[in-house]
């Protein structure tokens, strides 16, 4: 029909990230993303004490760091760290337990990155099939099981570089408005947001940016 020549584009979209969520979430089995329980697995215990003295402590004081007793016998608790993620997951306890909203937080960047790698591929080639292809591309960094560390990946992300895989995702929202402002002459407001969110989240990210 005409109707389906017109939209044809929003209904590849639409299915392309159905496919590519349906793969994440049978892949992460989403029955324990809402369970109340404190995601483990490197670093992640610990950020949930983080959350909880942002969300219990700090933000009533009007603070979004400052010295706990929590761990270490006592230290400064989100300065030299990244709050925005943080912030995130207290923004979303409001609705649901902390644990449940850290996991979700945990999982926020690779669940945006298939977004940011469709937005950015589309303002850089105008391409719609290579902005479509870019989405199932971007599955590969995710899933890549050749390191645990580095960050971006899941491995990385479930191993307490959560903050890292977000900044990611702001980091390639980045590339695209910056490439707007300087070939097309745009105002790199937008742009400007990205990197000041990237590096919000994670400095090493922010470095490369």
């Amino acid at each position: 029909s005409s109707f389906v020549k017109k939209h044809y584009k929003i209904f590849v979209t639409i299915l392309a990230f159905v496919i590519i969520y349906i793969l994440f979430f049978v892949r992460l089995d989403i029955k324990l993303l809402f369970q109340d329980t404190i995601l483990t697995g490197g670093d992640t215990a610990s950020w949930y004490q983080s959350a909880q003295t942002l969300r219990d402590e700090f933000i009533p004081h009007g603070r979004l760091f400052g010295h706990t007793m929590a761990n270490f016998f006592g230290y400064t608790e989100l300065l030299h760290y990244f709050c925005i993620p943080f912030l995130i997951a207290v923004v979303l306890s409001i609705f649901m337990p902390l644990t449940v909203a850290l996991k979700i937080t945990t999982i926020l960047g690779a669940l945006t990155l298939p977004i940011a790698f469709f937005v950015t591929t589309k303002k850089l080639t105008k391409n719609f099939w290579i902005a479509i292809s870019s989405i199932f591309l971007s599955m590969i960094f995710i899933f890549n099981e050749s390191y645990t560390m580095f960050g971006g990946n899941l491995l990385s992300t479930f191993a307490g570089e959560f903050c890292y895989s977000i900044s990611i995702t702001f980091f390639v929202f980045f590339i695209g408005y910056c490439y707007e402002a300087f070939m097309k002459g745009k105002k790199p407001i937008v742009a400007g947001i990205m990197l000041g969110l990237c590096g919000l989240c994670h400095l090493f990210v922010f470095m490369v940016a």
